[in-house]
């Protein structure tokens, strides 16, 4: 881990404030299988965070949206929020 503590306890990471890089894995439309690609995660924005994520996994939900039967799903996204 390369975060700092901070003086009021919290961790501060070098990267605070800046885009990031990271692996993801990425479905680009539904019932096509997921590429594992680099992506560009911007800094937080008012009232976000950015946490650092080391395992994930994709759930009922996910696989719902990934059947391109979910009315709210979107392509290209990001699965795995569990």
């Amino acid at each position: 881990m390369d975060s700092m503590v901070g003086t009021t306890g919290g961790h501060f990471s070098p990267h605070e404030g800046k885009s990031i890089t990271c692996k993801a894995a990425v479905a680009w439309e539904a019932g096509k299988p997921l590429t594992v690609e680099d992506i560009e995660v911007a800094p937080p924005q008012a009232n976000e965070v950015r946490i650092e994520i080391y395992y994930t996994g994709v759930c009922h939900t996910d696989a719902y949206t990934l059947s391109g039967k979910d009315p709210e799903g979107a392509f290209p996204i990001v699965l795995g929020h569990e």
